[in-house]
């Protein structure tokens, strides 16, 4: 298993924002990434913690505010590079 805290590589501009997925983005996609999680409803929709599988890379699960988990290097590294995070603003809702 593989842990990566936070998501590396991207600054948040402030504290009050935080790296989610879109409720868009629960679903299977042609990346063969099947996303699933609960959407949090604040007047905006965003997904913090998911749970992704891959018939190929495995498994990769968590917040990419806090933890992402994995089964494998390569499987988190191809669910990053076609799932990249949102940058959600807490202060628009």
């Amino acid at each position: 298993m593989v842990t990566r805290h936070k998501y590396k590589g991207v600054t948040k501009p402030n504290e009050h924002c935080a790296f989610v997925l879109d409720k868009d983005d629960l679903t299977t996609h042609e990346s063969g990434w099947t996303i699933e999680g609960e959407v949090k409803d604040d007047g905006l929709l965003w997904v913090e913690e998911f749970t992704a599988t891959h018939s190929l890379y495995g498994k990769v699960w968590g917040d990419y505010d806090e933890k992402l988990h994995a089964d494998s290097k390569i499987g988190l590294k191809h669910f990053i590079k076609n799932h990249p995070p949102k940058l959600f603003d807490f202060w628009e809702i």
